[in-house]
């Protein structure tokens, strides 16, 4: 898929070629992790959000960022899923909220604007973006929810650890 302006099975969904590398600092988070169903990502999300906003509010914590998932595949077709929020410290792990970071270093994003369900291309822009400049993936990526649920083409930033690859010099 070239890189351009992308848009999505509802029509409504864009994503242009605005792939740009960032340096950050290592995010302390407050997440929940959960093995889910496809069809269970959304409701899981909304139980991780409060379950992690009550824990950031009892230990006198600051949301300090948008709300975030990292998933993974799983073999039996479900997702690994670690959704929370950044927090100015660590927190202490209860209940189902732990302690964890965001990576620092360097790091791909892009802004995908449309429905939830077809983020997917924001991932594959990425994923091709790396290694034509000179990139390979580092960690595992996580998508930032800009816009409240329900708010019509939401937007959402997907992120990629990466790490510069040497450019390969003619022999002689």
């Amino acid at each position: 898929m070239p890189l351009g302006t992308w848009v999505g099975a509802d029509d409504n969904a864009v994503m242009g070629n605005n792939v740009e590398t960032i340096e950050r600092t290592e995010q302390p988070i407050a997440v929940v992790r959960g093995r889910v169903q496809p069809d269970g990502i959304a409701e899981f999300l909304g139980k991780a959000f409060g379950d992690s906003m009550a824990v950031i509010e009892r230990q006198h914590l600051h949301i300090v960022g948008a709300p975030f998932a990292r998933y993974g595949l799983t073999d039996d077709s479900r997702w690994d899923i670690e959704a929370g929020f950044p927090v100015d410290a660590l927190p202490v792990a209860e209940g189902r909220v732990l302690p964890d970071v965001l990576p620092g270093g360097t790091i791909a994003r892009i802004l995908y604007i449309g429905d939830y369900s077809a983020v997917g291309a924001a991932y594959e822009t990425l994923m091709e973006w790396l290694p034509d400049n000179d990139f390979a993936p580092s960690g595992e990526p996580w998508e930032e929810y800009l816009d409240q649920p329900g708010t019509p083409n939401p937007r959402t930033e997907v992120y990629v650890p990466c790490l510069k690859q040497p450019v390969p010099q003619p022999a002689g």
